[in-house]
């Protein structure tokens, strides 16, 4: 009931999104398409991920926008660019991502779900270099499960860009 519950919310968020078109679904199938190429790596310096990890990212997926519920329409839906205040705005849906997604998986007894859920909403915008936001995150200090979303969120932009 939980999943159904968080992929409802999810899809609200985005039929309020005019360039999102599928963003949810999509973010998703690329995590997982990643995760089996990584899984495939079978060189000494591959990742090891278990598959309860694996698991847990794809369900944590479709939450990684919550936050934007709290944007208002006329930001979320505005054709065209946004100005620089209008980007600190948009910038500010990760803090809420965490927090509504810990409202929601406060109650579960899943911890391990739990953390990599609220580290996929709240980092997902974080890069390597230090250059990202909320919290300019650089490193390992970018939390493996939130890269792997950053990845997936960069290539279903990209794909979307090239398509329109």
């Amino acid at each position: 009931m939980q999943d159904n519950l968080v992929l409802s919310m999810s899809m609200m968020v985005e039929g309020r999104d005019n360039s999102t078109g599928g963003h949810i679904k999509k973010n998703s199938d690329v995590v997982k398409i990643l995760l089996d190429e990584i899984v495939k790596d079978t060189s000494d310096d591959a990742l090891k991920l278990s598959q309860r990890f694996n698991k847990n990212l794809i369900k944590a997926a479709p939450m990684h926008d919550l936050g934007k519920i709290t944007v208002d329409d006329s930001i979320l839906r505005k054709p065209g660019s946004y100005t620089d205040e209008e980007v600190e705005i948009m910038k500010k849906h990760t803090t809420e991502d965490a927090r509504i997604v810990h409202e929601i998986l406060e109650e579960t007894d899943d911890l391990e779900f739990r953390i990599i859920a609220e580290n996929v909403a709240h980092y997902h915008h974080e890069c390597w270099d230090g250059s990202g936001y909320p919290d300019g995150l650089k490193g390992e200090d970018f939390p493996l499960e939130a890269r792997i979303m950053a990845i997936a969120d960069v290539i279903d932009a990209t794909i979307r860009f090239l398509t329109k």
